[in-house]
């Protein structure tokens, strides 16, 4: 790894990123199956300008836009997912403007939830997910003012068997920083927290 970038645990951290840390990094993972690597991970870095210029939020702009909406519809998040099986699963509802809303989440259709499958405040939790938990959910929400129920677009979740061996994840796949500014990127073996994971650079620049 270059100078300045290290591992900590299964993540790789650069403190003060500079121009010549832009490049794909990877990681192996060691594990009862041999040996996996990872897709690569991709940070740029930008050179930092001597005048920044200053922005505005776009997610803050968009959220009071939400605010002064009514009758929003649920939000859901992801709106898909695919994991392996016996892996857990998760997805998060909320109305945007509304943290009073009574959501509820059902299979599409106003099927009932699977009896492996969890919900507390909105998210939907699946422990160990399996062919019997796969397909499509949707979160009802209901304002309490109108009671009016307010359906999200549905939320599909696959599930596939597990490959040997399993290739490492990393999270994110790409980063931009500006000069100066820390970087991390998180490496992980889906269902095999044991697995041992290694960093290193793959090429020298962009």
């Amino acid at each position: 790894l270059p100078h300045g970038v290290y591992q900590t645990g299964n993540a790789l951290k650069i403190p003060r990123a500079q121009l010549h840390d832009a490049g794909n990094y990877v990681c192996t993972a060691v594990n009862d199956f041999g040996i996996g690597q990872s897709p690569p991970a991709r940070l740029d870095v930008v050179r930092r300008k001597s005048n920044p210029a200053t922005w505005t939020c776009p997610v803050l702009s968009l959220a009071h836009h939400l605010i002064l909406s009514a009758a929003q519809r649920p939000k859901i998040d992801p709106v898909e997912q695919t994991v392996n099986d016996g892996e857990p699963a998760r997805f998060r509802c909320w109305v945007p403007g509304n943290p009073e809303a009574e959501l509820k989440w059902h299979r599409i259709g106003h099927q009932p939830l699977p009896a492996s499958v969890q919900e507390h405040q909105g998210i939907l939790h699946i422990p160990r997910a399996s062919q019997h938990e796969a397909g499509q959910y949707v979160c009802t929400a209901t304002d309490p003012r109108d009671r009016r129920p307010q359906d999200s677009d549905p939320a599909t979740l696959h599930v596939r068997e597990p490959e040997a061996p399993t290739a490492p994840q990393v999270d994110p796949v790409d980063q931009t920083v500006n000069e100066g500014d820390p970087a991390q990127f998180r490496c992980w073996v889906p269902g095999n927290p044991q697995a041992v994971i290694r960093w290193r650079k793959k090429d020298g620049g962009r």
